[in-house]
């Protein structure tokens, strides 16, 4: 039977609101019975990260391995694809060119596609309100993120009419424009002390911009909420773990991702979409805004003091001083060194029904900054009782990738995995089934890109039986492989150079 397949593409899929539009995608599509492939990264060069471009350039290229027409439908995230070139429009463009099937654009007015959205104006108003009503505060500045950002347009809309609702004058000289990250509202309140001019209130189109300004608030000697209040916007963001108590709203991403997998199960299937209820924006009450302690929004998950998610314990230990994965791995001479001192790091991958490395055949040799992916052969894979190892050519009853690997002729292989342990249940072994190993079947694959300064090698495939976010760690977990990757090309091309002279 052909499976079901849908196509997600989304820029920093670890992050947390990426998380919660995937985890509402998923959910409504393996209710019905379809499988979900993302082609995500990790990093952006967008100009409000201090990353040196060339160091993540091959972060997009994870986007041009999609094997389109193997997909019913597509989502994409265009707001998340924050890199310099202009690939949030280009990416549309070539759907738009090149594919013929129904997609759905999630939380981004798309001159493409279809969207679904969710509307934070009325989130921002409720945020000004709360501000003017409750406080009665009336010097009310707002920190925008980029004004050609669909969501800054919207929340700025917000802004305004929530001004108007209170019987606030709008001052255009009180908005100042930011870039969603934490060196705009570093800026911003650096910009403002110069001056002498503290409003009441700094409200921030997102967390990262509140964090960075009550940060140079706070090392200047200025109090707040005392001498000045701050919000931001979006609480669950990936400056949650040090949210410093900042009064924020927390968008409804699940239901947002549940309202665009059915959008697009519906032209999928000719019918009318099933209506999900959005619970929109809901506050996230702390004290940055003068609210005393017993009006403090609690959150299951959540410690109230910093707001830090109950799962960083496994990110600390992978950073811990007893984690040796990069010296391990930097110690293998060849590629076959390699699956053993992985496989021994799996603990960190959550779950996973599947993980493959899929290389560029000319990896080994590639000229540096070469961006470019020709076709790629499947170097490890593992189901849970199975050591990694390298599949043979033809061995494509162990392959689970969508996409049809070749093995060149010119691998060394193994003549033995390292572990010899039954393997019956896997597909295509002729011997007695053990079902009660057998693994359950992966509906949800992660594709992320392997690369080192410019040049790519390839991308990692990480499945999952059921609803999964990516780890905590698992970006820097993918960059010591990358790394390692890179060390044997350098080892091989030294070894090489010695031989010629």
């Amino acid at each position: 039977m052909t499976k079901k397949k849908i196509a997600l593409l989304i820029g920093q899929g670890d992050a947390s609101y990426q998380r919660t539009l995937i985890g509402g995608v998923s959910k409504e599509l393996f209710a019905a019975g379809y499988e979900l492939h993302i082609f995500t990264n990790f990093h952006t060069t967008d100009l409000h990260t201090d990353v040196e471009p060339s160091n993540i350039l091959g972060e997009t290229k994870i986007f041009d391995i999609v094997p389109w027409n193997d997909f019913m439908g597509i989502l994409i995230v265009p707001s998340t694809l924050q890199y310099s070139g202009g690939l949030r429009d280009s990416l549309q463009e070539q759907i738009a060119k090149e594919y013929n099937g129904p997609v759905i654009s999630l939380d981004y007015e798309s001159k493409f596609f279809d969207a679904v959205m969710l509307d934070d104006a009325i989130a921002m108003q409720q945020m000004v309100e709360h501000l003017s009503r409750v406080h009665g505060y009336t010097d009310i500045a707002f920190l925008s993120g980029p004004l050609w950002h669909a969501h800054a347009v919207r929340r700025l809309e917000g802004y305004k009419n929530g001004l108007s609702a209170c019987d606030i004058p709008y001052d255009e000289t009180k908005v100042y424009e930011g870039n969603f990250w934490y060196g705009g509202g570093q800026r911003v309140a650096l910009e403002m002390i110069r001056k002498g001019q503290l409003p009441e209130v700094l409200m921030c189109a997102n967390q990262a911009m509140a964090i960075g300004a009550y940060r140079i608030f706070m090392e200047n000697g200025i109090r707040i909420p005392e001498d000045i209040a701050i919000t931001g916007f979006d609480a669950l963001d990936d400056g949650v773990a040090e949210n410093y108590r900042i009064t924020s709203m927390i968008r409804d991403g699940e239901a947002t991702g549940r309202r665009a997998a059915q959008a697009l199960m519906g032209k999928i299937e000719n019918r009318p979409p099933r209506e999900i209820k959005e619970r929109r924006s809901s506050f996230l009450i702390w004290d940055s805004c003068g609210c005393p302690e017993n009006n403090f929004t609690k959150l299951p998950g959540y410690t109230q003091d910093m707001m830090r998610p109950v799962n960083a314990g496994r990110y600390e230990n992978f950073f811990s001083n007893y984690n040796y994965m990069l010296e391990d791995l930097l110690h293998c001479e060849n590629l076959e060194d390699l699956p053993g001192i992985i496989h021994s790091t799996f603990r960190y991958l959550d779950g996973f029904s599947i993980f493959s490395l899929c290389l560029d055949k000319k990896w080994l040799t590639k000229k540096d900054g070469d961006e470019t992916l020709s076709s790629v052969y499947c170097f490890m894979e593992r189901f849970p009782g199975l050591d990694a190892q390298i599949f043979k050519k033809g061995d494509k009853n162990f392959l689970s990738s969508p996409f049809d690997i070749v093995i060149p002729e010119d691998i060394t292989i193994p003549e033995v995995p390292a572990n010899i342990s039954d393997f019956s249940y896997i597909p295509g072994i002729p011997s007695k089934q053990t079902t009660s190993r057998a693994p359950k079947e992966t509906i949800l694959y992660y594709y992320v890109p392997l690369h080192f300064h410019g040049t790519s090698f390839g991308y990692a495939l990480i499945g999952y039986p059921d609803t999964n976010m990516l780890p905590d760690c698992c970006s820097a977990w993918i960059r010591n492989i990358c790394n390692t990757l890179e060390t044997l090309r350098m080892k091989y091309a030294l070894k090489n150079q010695k031989e010629e002279s």
